[in-house]
């Protein structure tokens, strides 16, 4: 039975890329070394930008078109990722300050990306790990953080498994 006298939870979804994080430097920066690792020197940083948000593979298709030598790019691309690109990913403005005022009103925090889930948790922890040592250790108990993994043009279905997966938590907690 549910008690009366518990108010009610209510989450917050945010989108991890250009709304918590600046990405744009650090995907562009690592698509450069990796490219030019590889002899292909003629892409822009604006063409580059252009493709933040295309399934990584799809991009790299474009400048190379031959599969298996895109696929084996690619796996280097998320091979140097982290030790490339997290170095200039930046935490934008407000972004700090909306996170702690969902938490400061007893709110919990969604983070939804398209991200590979491992690239989110890398991202979390180097860019982000900042929002949680602004709680103090007793509030990360109640701090739930949820990443998504959600590639919405393949599979619209997975949202929404998200979205059900989370609003069965928050009928657990009231039960």
């Amino acid at each position: 039975m549910s008690d009366p006298t518990r108010s009610f939870v209510f989450t917050i979804g945010f989108d991890l890329d250009m709304t918590l994080v600046d990405s744009s430097a650090g995907i562009t920066h690592c698509m450069d070394f990796i490219l030019t690792k590889h002899g292909i020197t003629h892409i822009t940083t604006q063409e580059m930008k252009n493709t933040i948000g295309v399934p990584l593979r799809d991009a790299f298709l474009v400048w190379i078109p031959d599969e298996e030598r895109c696929d084996a790019v690619v796996a280097e691309y998320r091979a140097i990722f982290d030790e490339i690109a997290l170095p200039k990913i930046t935490l934008l403005p407000g972004a700090l300050d909306a996170l702690q005022a969902v938490h400061a009103s007893g709110g919990q925090v969604l983070i939804v990306s398209s991200r590979m889930e491992a690239s989110i948790h890398s991202i979390l922890k180097c860019v982000i790990c900042c929002v949680l040592s602004v709680f103090a250790i007793s509030s990360l108990l109640s701090l739930l953080v949820v990443w998504l993994c959600v590639h919405v043009w393949l599979c619209p279905l997975a949202l929404l498994g998200g979205i059900t997966q989370l609003f069965n938590l928050q009928l657990q907690r009231f039960s």
